[in-house]
């Protein structure tokens, strides 16, 4: 699979979650950061580096990093969160 540097897995700490992966790592016992971002969200893009350097800060301390399109799964993740998308 490709991934552009923009994209929040690319040489990172940080685990890109399927629908699937999400709702486990969301079950999980073990401490879990997730970026919920959409992916042509200007916003969204700009994050990226800084979530990134916070994966990489936190990984020695367990607490697991990942990333969830929302454009993926809106109506499943509405779910878990109130989110206005456009």
């Amino acid at each position: 699979m490709y991934m552009c540097p923009c994209c929040f897995a690319y040489r990172s700490a940080v685990t890109e979650l399927s629908l699937e992966q999400l709702n486990e790592w969301l079950q999980s016992e073990e401490g879990v950061l997730v970026a919920f971002y959409g992916h042509e969200c200007g916003h969204c893009k700009q994050m990226v580096p800084a979530f990134k350097q916070a994966a990489a800060e936190l990984q020695p301390s367990g607490l697991r990093t990942a990333a969830f399109n929302l454009q993926v799964g809106i109506r499943w993740i509405s779910i878990y969160l109130s989110v206005g998308f456009t």
